[in-house]
């Protein structure tokens, strides 16, 4: 009888925590579509570039070596200056050469005496012979004398000709318009015609040559393009602060064995000495031109490991993935060479929610943009009313909380750790 009695109140508190369990127990929802933003591809007419990494040169750099051996009297440029051509760089100490110029004209005038007393005597000896008043003998000698002096004077001649010659090599010219380089030597120096120690070098820095290697695939393009201004290569800096444009003006006449690889040359105007010889450029010409090409968004381009996909969204609002096949960058946009029509919904903001077959709603960009509203919080369950002998209904024997206390716990827990997006 009194198990019966203490039983009754345990099973009536059982029942009233299983109802509350119940009621807190939060009603299922359904997550709304997500949201994303499309577009329709556009169709251009797209002009593919290739691009090569370039360097800058001087048409004609002069590297200025002396002609002749002396000391250094004078220097006619400062260290970097712009130069012309015929402008006097050094001046070498002219003295020794300026007398052997005199003792080459001294000589020349030796010469000269020396051919007309032959020549006199000659002329005066051919009349005699036809009188038999001189023999044959004596005649040819006097001819060889003539004939001797005669070539003394032209060697004396040539003997002033390049003392005046190494006279003029004391003052050592640019031969041609440019910036200079830091002289090698300075004035008091000994210098002399070594080729592997020029003094300075002067660069032409308008027009520049930039040479690039490029592939053996273009050739019929870079042939085409050969000498023409326009449309014709495109010179940048790699950061984009300086561009020009050029015109081949030369195509290597053979292929780098094992590299398939060809030298070419683009003459570029740089009238303002931006870019100096040795800079590392950027050469882009254009391969071809695609007409009604199919661009979309860089953006709405997923890369996957194995290929690159875009979400399409059907009339009926579902997005399906795509498999397509990139062509070349034109802009902020990409070319579709297959996979996408002209006529698809693109979804340019929100692929990384989606799933294949998967109804969304579509949005504009602002919309996209907004945050979405908090997800409202579940009710919060009624406690039930204690029974009289709460404190022996609620516990177990040992002291611990029911099991059915336990499981409304970790309910909660679930649902506000994973709230609705």
């Amino acid at each position: 009888m009194t198990a019966r009695l203490l039983a009754a109140p345990i099973l009536a508190g059982a029942i009233l925590a299983t109802a509350a369990c119940e009621r807190a127990k939060p009603a299922s929802r359904t997550p709304p579509p997500p949201t994303v933003v499309t577009i329709a591809p556009s169709i251009e007419q797209v002009a593919v570039h290739r691009e090569y990494p370039a360097t800058s040169q001087s048409t004609q750099p002069v590297p200025i070596v002396p002609r002749v051996q002396g000391w250094i009297r004078s220097q006619g440029f400062v260290n970097g200056d712009m130069v012309k051509a015929g402008q006097v760089l050094y001046e070498i100490d002219p003295d020794p050469f300026q007398a052997k110029v005199d003792k080459a004209v001294a000589d020349l005038a030796v010469a000269q005496a020396q051919l007309d007393n032959a020549t006199q005597i000659y002329e005066r000896n051919k009349p005699l012979l036809e009188a038999d008043a001189i023999s044959p003998e004596k005649l040819q000698d006097f001819e060889a004398q003539y004939l001797s002096a005669q070539a003394n004077l032209k060697a004396a001649q040539a003997e002033v000709e390049l003392a005046r010659l190494n006279l003029s090599y004391c003052s050592v010219t640019s031969p041609v318009d440019g910036q200079a380089s830091s002289t090698t030597q300075y004035v008091g120096a000994l210098v002399g015609p070594d080729p592997f120690s020029p003094l300075v070098t002067v660069q032409p820095l308008d027009p520049l040559w930039v040479q690039f290697m490029a592939v053996s695939d273009d050739l019929p393009v870079l042939r085409a393009q050969f000498g023409q201004a326009s449309p014709g290569v495109q010179i940048v800096l790699p950061t984009g602060t300086w561009s020009r444009s050029g015109r081949i003006v030369f195509i290597d006449n053979q292929v780098m064995p094992g590299s398939s690889m060809l030298s070419v040359r683009v003459e570029v105007p740089n009238p303002d000495h931006a870019v100096l010889p040795g800079t590392y450029l950027t050469a882009r010409f254009q391969r071809e031109v695609l007409a009604d090409a199919v661009t979309v968004p860089i953006q709405a381009v997923v890369r996957q490991s194995a290929a690159s996909v875009v979400w399409i969204v059907s009339a009926e609002g579902v997005a399906t993935q795509k498999t397509v096949t990139l062509g070349p960058r034109a802009g902020d946009h990409v070319v579709i060479a297959s996979g996408v029509a002209a006529t698809d919904r693109v979804v340019v903001q929100g692929q990384s929610k989606l799933r294949n077959n998967q109804k969304v709603q579509v949005v504009t960009p602002d919309q996209f943009a907004k945050p979405a509203a908090p997800a409202a919080a579940p009710a919060t369950p009624e406690k039930p009313e204690k029974p009289a002998s709460s404190g022996r209904a609620s516990r177990t024997p040992s002291g611990e909380a029911s099991p059915s206390t336990q499981g409304s716990r970790r309910a909660s827990r679930t649902i506000e750790a994973d709230p609705i997006s």
